[in-house]
């Protein structure tokens, strides 16, 4: 599985690498989704007319849960393998300011940039043509 080089690794001003694209490290949704899953359970607890599956007595639940537990044993080892999960919250601040900074300061030079060919196409049309 591929890292992302990141800038908070490397030093600011260090190209970003991927080795190869993000999408192949990430888990299928349905590993993570457990919504589905908790609802069918506590739905059952409740009594419904409309439910199709068969009512679940309280005392049933820790045997019933135990396809839930393992789902999110699952989805929580899937987490911990995406790449970056042991950073910190600081270090990821630390390198979302240095990318703002460094978006900021091309920002600027694509300004420059842009009033420096703004002025050089204003002085050309208003220069009177060259004599040969």
């Amino acid at each position: 599985m591929s890292k992302v080089n990141s800038p908070a690794k490397q030093g600011p001003g260090s190209p970003i690498s991927l080795d190869a694209p993000m999408m192949d490290t990430l888990p299928p949704p349905s590993t993570i989704d457990v919504v589905p899953a908790l609802y069918s359970l506590l739905s059952r607890l409740l009594p419904s007319e409309t439910s199709h599956d068969a009512p679940l007595e309280p005392q049933q639940l820790p045997l019933e849960a135990t396809a839930l537990k393992s789902k999110l044993q699952k989805a929580r080892a899937a987490v911990e393998k995406l790449p970056d999960m042991d950073r910190t919250i600081e270090q990821q601040q630390r390198e979302m300011d240095e990318m703002e900074e460094m978006i900021r300061q091309q920002r600027q030079m694509l300004e420059l940039l842009a009033s420096k060919a703004r002025a050089a196409s204003q002085s050309q049309r208003n220069e009177p043509p060259m004599e040969e």
